[in-house]
């Protein structure tokens, strides 16, 4: 048997289109049950499906004020679509991140290699991403725009770097 390995297809042209016929709404949904279809494969859509259903898990956990046991935010349906929408197009290259939520309503995805070696991404509302780092005593912070279609490039760099394995280097004389 021969496995063929490709990137899952993502249909988030859905979401964004404009159209109110009878057929747009019909494209629209089919489109829809198509991508849902291909993120509950394991072979076609990977640990990803996975991710998203623990976004889904975590918006029906946390969908009353104060699910913290103190005044938590709930999740909006636009911060959970955002989130989904980050996790659709992340490359298949880097690993899916660790999911909470952070009592303002916002999604926190995180990358953590170690202690002193953490990637972090909060998504809420809009589409201004908070992100942080900590890489030894490297540290900071900064805020991107996610069109919902690419993630952007400092955050890719973000992941990649809390994710690399340490290189020690070998001198040989």
């Amino acid at each position: 048997m021969t496995a063929i390995a490709f990137d899952a297809p993502t249909f988030i042209a859905w979401s964004t289109d404009t159209g109110i016929s009878s057929e747009a709404r019909f494209l629209r949904k089919a489109a829809q049950d198509t991508q849902n279809s291909a993120e509950q494969s394991q072979a076609l859509f990977g640990d990803k499906g996975n991710t998203i259903d623990r976004i889904q898990e975590l918006v029906e956990e946390c969908s009353l004020t104060g699910w913290d046991g103190y005044d938590g935010c709930p999740i909006s349906p636009e911060a959970a679509h955002l989130a989904n929408d980050f996790i659709r197009v992340l490359s298949p290259d880097l690993p899916m991140p660790d999911i909470s939520v952070e009592p303002d309503g916002e999604i926190a995805l995180e990358w953590i290699a170690s202690r002193s070696k953490v990637f972090s991404i909060s998504i809420g509302e809009t589409n201004r991403i908070s992100y942080a780092w900590l890489d030894g005593g490297d540290h900071g912070h900064a805020v991107a725009v996610f069109d919902g279609e690419k993630v952007p490039r400092k955050i890719i760099e973000g992941i990649q770097g809390a994710v690399r394995r340490s290189e020690t280097g070998v001198r040989v004389t």
